[in-house]
């Protein structure tokens, strides 16, 4: 059996910096490896030179190189057309149509409806991306409760991550636990 993997924008920096192929890491017979397609569209609007000066080049084609050789699908839910938190159309589309996306479960759906969820989700400004805040995390955390989600954020940080942590969801921070562990990425998620 496969063991799902979803991959946060900012965990590729991780997996970047400590140079993890992951079709060598994590290899297909044993993980099926996914972004949301909150997480797409940020990985889409990378720049090519990021806010503090860096050119962010390399990364971005280690990220399509290990995308495309993992490989690396992306989960999106089915629906028609995204609305902004304000009700105004969103700029870009999250959801899949007929044959692309799927239902959410009822733990997701759960997830979604809790009371301080919909605190970080709701009525929050459009970042860069034309997503709103915290609206990629929530995709992720909706996910974790049925798959392992790999992210970079802090353990502490609010969020939508850390409240699926503390409800017990599999999230696993890769700085704050795989690190520390002395153990590479495949053997700590095979732990689990």
């Amino acid at each position: 059996m496969t063991i799902a993997v979803y991959i946060d924008s900012c965990a590729w920096n991780y997996l970047y910096e400590h140079e993890i192929v992951l079709e060598c890491e994590l290899p297909p017979s044993r993980f099926a490896i996914y972004v949301t397609r909150e997480v797409e569209i940020e990985l889409c609007t990378i720049p090519d030179v990021g806010r503090d000066g860096l050119d962010k080049r390399a990364l971005k084609a280690y990220i399509k190189r290990n995308i495309d050789r993992s490989p690396v699908k992306t989960s999106s839910v089915f629906g028609f057309y995204s609305r902004g938190p304000d009700g105004t159309p969103s700029p870009v589309q999250v959801y899949g149509g007929f044959g692309v996306g799927t239902f959410q479960s009822e733990e997701e759906r759960d997830f979604y409806a809790r009371s301080e969820v919909e605190h970080q989700t709701q009525n929050r400004k459009r970042t860069d991306t034309g997503l709103s805040k915290n609206q990629a995390d929530a995709s992720l955390a909706a996910k974790s409760f049925s798959a392992i989600v790999l992210t970079n954020e802090r353990m502490n940080k609010s969020g939508p991550l850390k409240i699926a942590s503390d409800l017990g969801g599999r999230v696993v921070f890769l700085s704050e636990e795989v690190k520390p562990s002395g153990l590479t990425l495949g053997e700590y998620l095979n732990r689990l």
